[in-house]
């Protein structure tokens, strides 16, 4: 079950990827580590890009031991906690930018 759990992460984190080579813009495949910052994602009053960097990379190391310790030790709750945390963010950004449009 929880190789399962870590495919269908796989999958829509590799529809990203998809995504952001047919558009041209790479950086969407970043969009998950983005989406629970609590600043400004773009350009503006409140933006600080050095935050934001810093912010993708603790969400880039939670992904990585979660799906680490999901693989690994065959955790179920890491696979869903990895799952979860994909989806709420990528939708949270998603959210977050049609706002600004």
């Amino acid at each position: 079950m929880t190789n399962k759990i870590m495919a269908v992460g796989g999958f829509f984190w590799t529809a990203l990827l998809g995504l952001s080579l047919l558009s041209g813009r790479p950086t969407l495949l970043l969009l998950p580590l983005c989406g629970l910052y609590p600043g400004q994602l773009s350009s503006g009053a409140g933006y600080q890009p050095h935050l934001l960097v810093l912010w993708e990379i603790l969400f880039g190391l939670i992904f990585m031991a979660l799906g680490f310790v999901a693989i690994r030790c065959r955790s179920l709750s890491a696979a869903i906690a990895f799952l979860l945390l994909f989806l709420v963010s990528s939708f949270m950004f998603f959210a977050r930018a049609s706002e600004e449009l």
